[in-house]
């Protein structure tokens, strides 16, 4: 009985301190995560692009090799 009334002890606990230090963190406003979404869509775009030229470039230099 001892160890389930540590374990919700250790929990409630647990819940405390996360509330406590969600409230120190400085949240994004609504205009950084419109940009840093759109950064992210932009460079997955170019990386893709990127791998997608290299893929092409490597496949026809390897059919060339190996027919």
């Amino acid at each position: 009985m001892a160890n389930a009334l540590d374990f919700i002890e250790g929990l409630m606990s647990f819940f405390r301190e996360s509330s406590a230090e969600l409230k120190k963190v400085t949240w994004p406003t609504f205009k950084q995560i419109k940009v840093f979404t759109l950064v992210v869509i932009v460079l997955t775009g170019v990386v893709s692009a990127y791998l997608g030229v290299l893929d092409f470039l490597l496949t026809q230099l390897v059919s060339r090799f190996f027919g």
